[in-house]
């Protein structure tokens, strides 16, 4: 009962009805699950944000981290190299690591863990503050001097040997020869400081400091070279101390700012713990959101397929049975069975709708039959009106033959008419009687032989006029063909004329310009003399100047012996001091003295062949330079004189060019004259071939008959030439 109550319920629905009823059902289980996506999406974004927030703090702790790392190292580089590029690199790198540290606060999620973040600003402004103190130590000790410790010192010291090497080099004084040494001395201690900054290192530079000053104050010491040395020494005992204890302060000011970094370490790993722990939290809160969100959607999705499984199912039942009974009692009309019974009628929906339409089908085959019934009679009186229809058509076959005799009757006459035409005579008209639809044509056909006659009349006035013309034209071109004759004649002998003379000049601007070029030769060949003169002199130059620089040479080896003169006459006199225990000594010093005398006198006698030379190198370099001078004078003759045949080379190929040119157009003009000539002929014979042409216009004229029976005479042009 309750069954037949719901079908029958659901036949007053329609089955857009039932369908939007099913659609509703799926939208609203899609309605569901994208309520439970939405829900689920918001809990995972928000896992999801602090996580990335997280793991974000987490990077740009571990970029200050790097940072500091990369800061610490240079900082064992400013303190160790004083370059005041590391002192840049280090400023660029504590930039970068504040700027690092202002992106962790910034970051997202940076307020969670502010205070660890400022934990980290204390040493940071430690670390400023102890490079800034360090960089002015580094600009006070590196600068330039005055003010640069280290510059003030090696300037001292560069001052200092130099009046010591100036005073002791030839100086006979051992206490002054012995200074050199311990400044050497006093040097090397300066380079240990600086790289160890041992203090002990200051006391061994006291003790230099204390020899220096008693050998310096020996009696043997010029008193010239004491004035100079002592300023120099005391300037750079003065500087040594500050500079020493520059070098130490910057060492300290290094070594604090590398332990800074220590400082920033605790706070820098607290923040990363924090982090790390925060990360690990929101990752778990991640992953608990995500499993959520599945079981809610898949839920969801379960749901909404049961719902959308009834709603198909009571929708199938309820509509694809009865459009099955339909469907059989369609097949059964299509068969031809018109009695079959339409099931559904009563129906309210579609299916009732299509049932009337069947039913309406079936009404229609009924009526169909009856008509093919009533159309079997039609056919029997159709084929009574095709027999009144074929008597019709031989009625209008009769009247058609009749019509058939007109049109011979009239192309008979036509056929005779053109016939005369065709013989030539122009008289012929279409005088009989024509049927009414033919009198048209009769007229035309009548008037086109009237104006074709007309035209011939026409032709046969016009043939005697142009006899007449030319008759006269071949008078006058028997006469221009004389005049042409003869005018051609004397332009041949100009032109023949023209290129003789034309031959002769070419060949006196041939021989010019052969004579430009050998003189254009000649004052290459001059040039390259005097090229070569020039490179003479350079090399005799350059030979002089060897020669003077050998003679400085021997100079410098003259000095040299000089030199060694004074130290064997020194290390005699030392060897005469030690008395037994020096006489080896003062035997070897003699021989260098020997050596030396002798060295001397070598480098004299070469001096005096070096400055002979140079003499005589003088004189060649006077001559060659006089020799170079006629050179050049040649040249600039050689290239007047070339100038000049070049001048009557251009002047001869100047006219050499006009005359080429007037015999050209002579020629042009001869050839113009033999054209004219030939065209003459041609004209008169143009002029014979139009009267005969005339002629025969006239025989084909002549054949034709025109009213006024005069026939057209033939005129011989050839004969009046002839009486002309």
């Amino acid at each position: 009962m309750s069954t037949s109550s719901s079908r029958s319920a659901a036949s007053r629905l329609t089955i857009q009805l039932r369908i939007a009823l099913v659609s509703v059902v799926f939208v609203l289980g899609l309605v569901l699950i994208g309520m439970a996506s939405w829900t689920g999406n918001g809990r995972l974004t928000a896992a999801f944000e602090d996580h990335k927030a997280y793991s974000a703090l987490a990077a740009r702790s571990r970029e200050v981290r790097a940072s500091s790392f990369a800061l610490k190292a240079l900082s064992r580089d400013v303190r160790f190299r004083q370059e005041t590029t590391d002192i840049n690199d280090f400023k660029a790198g504590l930039e970068s690591l504040k700027q690092a540290v202002g992106r962790l606060g910034g970051a997202t999620g940076a307020e969670r863990v502010r205070d660890s973040i400022a934990a980290l600003d204390a040493p940071l402004k430690a670390i400023e503050a102890d490079f800034t103190t360090i960089s002015t130590m580094q600009l006070a000790l590196r600068a330039p001097a005055p003010e640069g410790r280290a510059a003030r010192l090696e300037d001292a010291a560069d001052a200092l040997g130099t009046k010591v090497r100036s005073n002791s080099m030839g100086s006979d004084s051992p206490d002054l020869a012995r200074l050199p040494g311990i400044l050497a001395a006093l040097r090397r201690i300066d380079a240990a400081y600086r790289l160890s900054l041992d203090e002990s290192l200051l006391g061994q530079w006291e003790v230099e400091q204390g020899r220096f000053e008693r050998a310096l104050g020996r009696p043997g010491v010029p008193a010239e070279a004491k004035a100079e040395i002592e300023p120099a020494f005391k300037a750079y005992a003065e500087i040594v101390p500050v500079w020493s204890k520059a070098e130490k302060d910057f060492m300290l000011a290094g070594e604090k700012l590398s332990g800074e970094f220590d400082l920033i370490a605790p706070p820098l790993q607290e923040l990363e713990t924090r982090l790390s722990s925060e990360e690990a939290q929101a990752g778990a809160r991640l992953a608990e959101a995500q499993s959520w969100t599945q079981m809610i959607i898949l839920g969801t999705i379960a749901a909404a397929l049961v719902l959308g499984l009834i709603a198909a199912l009571v929708v199938g039942r309820t509509t694809a049975l009865p459009l099955r009974r339909l469907r059989d009692a369609m097949l059964k009309l299509a068969a031809g069975d018109y009695d079959v019974a339409i099931a559904g009628l009563s129906r309210r929906d579609e299916i009732g709708q299509m049932a009337q339409a069947v039913q309406v089908f079936r009404d229609n085959g009924l009526a169909v039959r009856r008509l093919e019934a009533e159309t079997s009679e039609s056919r029997a009186e159709a084929e009574r009106q095709n027999l009144a229809i074929a008597r019709q058509r031989e009625e209008a076959a009769a009247a058609q033959g009749s019509l058939l005799a007109e049109q011979r009757e009239v192309v008979a006459l036509l056929a005779e008419a053109l016939a005369r035409l065709s013989q030539g005579d122009l008289t012929v008209r279409i005088e009989d009687a024509v049927a009414q639809d033919y009198e048209t044509l009769k007229q035309d056909f009548n008037s086109a032989i009237e104006r074709l006659a007309a035209t011939v009349d026409a032709i046969k006035a016009t043939s005697v006029e142009v006899a007449t013309a030319g008759r006269e034209i071949t008078s006058g071109a028997d006469d221009l063909s004389k005049r042409t004759e003869e005018q051609a004649s004397s332009l041949e002998e100009s032109a023949a004329t023209t290129e003789e003379l034309a031959a002769s000049v070419k060949a006196a601007a041939d021989a010019s310009r052969q004579a430009a070029r050998l003189s254009h030769e000649a004052s290459g060949i001059a040039r390259k003399g005097g090229a070569i003169v020039d490179d003479a002199v350079q090399a005799m130059t350059r030979i002089e100047k060897a020669s003077h620089q050998i003679s400085d040479i021997t100079s410098v080896i003259d000095e040299i012996a000089f030199q060694t003169n004074l130290l064997a006459l020194n290390a005699a006199v030392e060897a005469a001091r030690a008395g037994d225990a020096g006489r080896g000594f003062a035997v070897v010093a003699s021989e260098v003295r020997t050596l030396a005398q002798r060295s001397a006198e070598a480098a004299k006698s070469i001096s005096s062949l070096i400055q002979a030379s140079n003499t005589q190198i003088g004189d060649g370099v006077e001559l060659v330079r006089s020799a170079g001078a006629v050179l050049g004078q040649i040249v600039e003759a050689s290239q007047r004189v070339a100038t000049t045949v070049t001048e009557v080379s251009s002047a001869s190929s100047e006219q050499a060019s006009g005359i080429d040119e007037m015999s050209q157009t002579i020629a042009h003009m001869d050839e113009m004259t033999q054209a004219n000539a030939a065209l003459a002929e041609q004209s008169a014979a143009s002029a014979t071939a139009l009267a005969q042409q005339i002629e025969r216009l006239n025989g084909l004229v002549a054949a034709f008959r025109t009213h006024d029976g005069g026939q057209i005479g033939h005129v011989d042009l050839s004969r009046e030439r002839r009486r002309a």
